[in-house]
């Protein structure tokens, strides 16, 4: 019994402090949009959340195909013992010729907010055959309150270069589940 009660303390202090993110990540709607990566070498956890279209090339006639995105948060270790205190925003674009290469500032428009995010990181790639177009990568770094503002605003348009998206409440959601995902419940 001596050497059972600190292995029941361990569990019972597991428990007690809150769910694992896989917990979490297995009680949100579409939860195969969300992965778990622990790196040993670096002894980093990565914690990816979508893609999810925002935009089609049949609802406009904009040249852009389609817009993806996404969010992801990394942390020191296996488990989240801190809240986490940045996000990575990413939009990926899919066009048969440049549409962000000279403009890719973004600003996210919310109820009562506009928050510049400024030009992010750019990457883009240039396909050719099957694949033929451009992919161009934007990445932005927000604070978890910005996402939060994104995700519970009645109405968030982002509008990246010169091209402005509505979010829907999929969109919406998906940032919400990151905020919750990277908060230690209290």
């Amino acid at each position: 019994m001596k050497k059972l009660f600190p292995l029941l303390f361990l569990m019972f202090a597991f428990t007690a402090s809150g769910q694992s993110l896989q917990d979490k990540i297995n009680t949100f709607e579409q939860k195969n949009a969300y992965k778990i990566d622990y790196d040993k070498s670096s002894d980093r956890t990565i914690v990816t959340i979508g893609e999810a279209v925002v935009r089609r090339a049949e609802e406009s006639k904009s040249p852009v195909n389609a817009i993806s995105m996404g969010a992801t948060f990394s942390f020191s270790g296996e488990d989240l013992k801190d809240n986490v205190g940045e996000y990575r925003l990413y939009l990926q674009s899919s066009c048969p010729r440049w549409c962000f290469l000279e403009n890719h500032s973004l600003i996210l428009l919310t109820d009562s907010e506009k928050i510049d995010l400024g030009n992010g990181e750019f990457n883009a790639r240039v396909g050719y055959g099957h694949g033929e177009g451009v992919t161009e990568t934007m990445v932005y770094t927000l604070r978890p309150s910005d996402l939060a503002a994104i995700a519970n605003s009645q109405t968030s348009r982002l509008k990246l270069g010169n091209f402005v998206f509505v979010l829907n409440e999929d969109h919406k959601r998906m940032l919400k589940n990151a905020v919750e995902l990277g908060t230690i419940a209290k």
